[in-house]
């Protein structure tokens, strides 16, 4: 069976590259060609009526016109959500009493997630991992001059991640029984989502193109929970003044001086030379940075709006993981899923963009307007009873921001507890009370005062209310790098704080260490690195979580690769690539024990385009529960991905038998990788150009420094000022 499945297409601006790797040309506009599916003959299935999304949380929501779809691909399913009926939060229910956890299985010998071996119909089946991708978040971009050199947090970013995706689909693709890639003659490669054979049922992965959006104006509940402080010096929230501020910000870039060409800045160009073109006046107010922040405003031109209808995209995907990762079986609806009625993974990737763990409840930086995991912290608490949140965050910047919000929250939440468990003490000891028709009870050891972390019953929740949300966050990170890189003391100090449950605090800070080997790495992921995950268990038995009420969430950053820009690594510390794997693995272990299995992943750092697709193709293999050599992410393997995606950016070559041989003489892997990647490619609005693109080739180098990372020139290892737009 074959499905051919047209993507529609959005126009987009245009995607300037900056990577020294020069993946991507920048793509040509594309008009709206609609949204339209087909399928080969004999295939049963058909889109599902249009209706209103309920993937979506349930505040005020916006939602972009599509129509539903699914492409079932060989052991890869994707499907574009239609708008559905929004659902209002399922009624409180009641908590089991806090079990003791599981012991947890051994990383090498982590259990592909349930999935019924012999299912009588793809309907029941549960995929291991279901990703998110929402293409408006390419649509935040940096347009205050025509000069993006020195901007490494880019739309491009997420290009790089999609080739990570497609190469894991390709490797189980090509493994599989059958699954060997044949290559047409007519079948130039140019038409993405052609030739794809189904096998749903062995399909452990789902790959969502997700199009409805959490907008910032007016904001959800969910996002005024984290962001309605005000900014300093300013009555006016924080949340409405970004939406303020993203309306209007400029759209385009402002075109070239005239009689002068426009001309790319060389690696190690000072700021000063910024004169030489010209220049939007900076779209972010004072006192915010000017050089890790920038904002893109709505095109009157198109539907693309800029850096708002990015954050929106984020948020919307974020809300329609948790949505599906908690629906149960009364709630599902088949629009919403990837084999028609199947149940959804309690294991998700959401590839969100702007990052967003340096944003405080009122402090924008380093590349960071919305703390997306907070939010998403925030969402699950309002609209899935989530009242325990392990957030792991392995960027190779300490997450200040997410820090700081989950203070907050747990700080109000140890005083409304407090208050609640009084609350609880007295209803359960007036419950007695009548019991005994008001005779004392004499023993006097059954009026212990209800605990603070005590769950209570669906009943006493009526009376005295939910348990508060309290978060435990754990960060892996650089402390030398920002937001520390300066060495000022509370930045720091923050940075390498770790409390264990006084003041009703968890937080948990490890530093990274260089490594000279494997085995050292080996050493120091077992000795300490994974403090991160026993310090989460702790809190998970201590705080009484209940598995239905707690949630793991992975701040994904993936700046500590070891293929990432020197510039961005320059005090020596990194991961190497199996790092990605072994840990999603390891927090899927833990997520298992306390959180019934449910963990969301989310994109934060990492900017060379290498460390994205490797540390993408690694983590993704290693949160589905997928076994994966080392192999699958070496320098071979890297290079014939690279080589596949400049191949998709080229124009199509004349068939000829000498083309068609070497297309033979791929690995099936990389032919099975090159539909799926080009399926992503048109589901993000890229087509393969028809000529070959004229644009000014990427400067080699020119992404190395992050401008907010060379901040302090005492630390510098190159002198390179800061340009606006750069950092992370």
């Amino acid at each position: 069976m074959v499905f051919i499945v047209k993507i529609p297409t959005r126009p987009r601006a245009g995607l300037a590259p900056t990577d020294s790797a020069d993946m991507t040309p920048e793509p040509p506009a594309l008009e709206d060609e609609g949204a339209a599916a087909a399928t080969a003959p004999g295939s049963s299935t058909s889109p599902e009526p249009a209706a209103r999304d309920s993937e979506a949380p349930p505040a005020k929501q916006e939602s972009e016109d599509t129509t539903g779809l699914s492409l079932l691909a060989s052991l890869a399913a994707m499907t574009l959500s239609t708008p559905q009926p929004v659902s209002p939060p399922p009624e409180p229910r009641p908590p089991s009493a806090p079990s003791t956890p599981k012991p947890a299985a051994p990383a090498t010998q982590f259990p592909l997630p349930s999935m019924p071996a012999q299912a009588s119909s793809s309907r029941e089946l549960r995929p291991a991992l279901d990703i998110y991708l929402a293409p408006a978040v390419q649509s935040h971009r940096f347009v205050r001059s025509r000069d993006v050199s020195l901007i490494v947090e880019r739309p491009e970013r997420i290009r790089a991640l999609c080739l990570g995706v497609a190469g894991v689909l390709g490797r189980i693709e090509a493994a599989s029984p059958g699954g060997e890639a044949k290559v047409k003659e007519e079948d130039e490669l140019s038409a993405a989502l052609q030739g794809l054979s189904v096998d749903a049922a062995r399909a452990p992965i789902a790959v969502h193109l997700h199009t409805s959006a959490a907008p910032l104006s007016p904001p959800s509940p969910a996002l005024v929970d984290i962001h309605s402080a005000p900014l300093p010096g300013s009555e006016e929230p924080y949340v409405e003044v970004l939406a303020r501020l993203c309306a209007a910000a400029p759209s385009s870039p402002p075109p070239p001086a005239a009689h002068k060409p426009v001309q790319r800045s060389p690696a190690r160009r000072g700021s000063e030379s910024s004169d030489e073109e010209p220049q939007h006046v900076s779209e972010v107010p004072a006192p915010l940075s000017q050089g890790d922040l920038y904002l893109c405003g709505p095109s009157a031109d198109s539907d693309d709006r800029g850096t708002a209808g990015a954050i929106a995209a984020s948020l919307g995907a974020l809300g329609a993981a948790l949505t599906r990762m908690y629906a149960t079986d009364e709630q599902r609806q088949p629009a919403l899923l990837p084999h028609g009625n199947a149940a959804a993974a309690r294991r998700a990737f959401v590839l969100a963009r702007p990052p967003g763990h340096h944003c405080g409840p009122a402090s924008p930086s380093g590349f960071c307007w919305v703390n997306n995991v907070a939010v998403a912290a925030a969402m699950a608490y309002r609209e899935q009873m989530v009242d325990r949140v392990i957030i792991l965050d392995v960027d190779l910047h300490h997450g200040n921001g997410t820090q700081q919000i989950a203070w907050r929250i747990n700080a109000d939440t140890q005083r409304t507890d407090l208050e609640r468990a009084a609350k609880l003490t007295a209803l359960r000891s007036a419950r007695r009370t009548a019991t005994r028709g008001g005779r004392k009870s004499g023993g006097g050891g059954h009026s212990q005062a209800a605990s603070s972390a005590e769950p209570a019953t669906a009943e006493e929740e009526e009376q005295v209310g939910r348990r508060g949300l309290q978060i435990f966050y754990g960060s892996l990170h650089d402390i030398e790098s920002y937001p520390c890189e300066d060495g000022e003391e509370t930045l720091v100090r923050d940075a390498s704080t770790c409390v264990e449950g006084a003041h009703g605090q968890w937080i948990w800070n490890v530093h990274l260490d260089a490594y000279t080997s494997d085995e050292h790495f080996d050493s120091l992921y077992t000795s300490k690195y994974t403090q991160l995950l026993s310090k989460a268990r702790s809190f998970a038995q201590r705080t009484g979580a209940v598995p239905e009420r707690t949630l793991v969430i992975i701040s994904c950053g993936m700046d500590a690769c070891e293929h990432e820009h020197p510039g961005m690594q320059r005090h020596g510390k990194s991961v190497p690539v199996a790092f990605y794997s072994r840990f999603a693995r390891d927090a899927a272990a833990l997520a298992e024990e306390v959180a019934d299995g449910r963990i969301l992943s989310v994109l934060e750092g990492g900017y060379s385009d290498r460390a994205l697709t490797s540390a993408c193709v690694a983590h993704v293999a290693g949160l589905s529960g997928i076994a994966s050599p080392e192999s699958w992410w070496d320098a071979d393997s890297l290079s014939a991905l690279e080589q596949l995606a400049k191949r998709a950016a080229a124009p199509p070559p004349a068939t000829t038998p000498a083309s068609i041989a070497r297309r033979r003489a791929d690995p099936a892997w990389i032919s099975a990788a090159a539909s799926h990647f080009q399926a992503l490619e048109r589901a993000c609005g890229r087509e393969q150009p028809a000529a070959r693109s004229r644009a000014a080739p990427n400067t080699p180098g020119a992404n190395i420094n992050s401008p907010r990372e060379t901040r302090s020139s005492a630390r510098q290892a190159v002198s390179s000022p800061t340009p606006a737009g750069a950092s992370q």
